[in-house]
């Protein structure tokens, strides 16, 4: 039987930990989008949380809940990002911004 995360509706298993290599294939910055990031987005804070909005999307096709996602997919995405302050964590305080990212991820 196919793993939940290889089905036609994939999401982030619970209890399961993701392997490094994993976070390395699926959820790490190409220099390209790092790039568009850097030029497009103000910010630490909104910087992450662009970042790992396209970073999952482009695994799961689709936006989960925020509260969905796991804090090692974050950290891994944070690292890419050369944020290591761990005040910083992937929340929106305008649901405004996480809509208006969510439509530059899908055009």
């Amino acid at each position: 039987m196919s793993s939940i995360e290889r089905t036609a509706y994939p999401r982030f298993a619970t209890g399961r930990v993701l392997k490094e290599h994993e976070l390395e294939q699926f959820y790490s910055l190409t220099p390209n989008e790092l790039n568009y990031i850097n030029k497009n987005i103000r910010g630490n804070q909104m910087q992450l949380n662009f970042a790992v909005q396209l970073k999952v999307f482009q695994r799961l096709g689709y936006f989960p809940e925020i509260k969905n996602v796991p804090s090692v997919v974050i950290d891994h995405i944070k690292k890419y990002l050369g944020l290591f302050n761990y005040e910083i964590t992937f929340q929106y305080k305008h649901d405004t911004t996480l809509y208006r990212h969510r439509d530059h991820i899908c055009s």
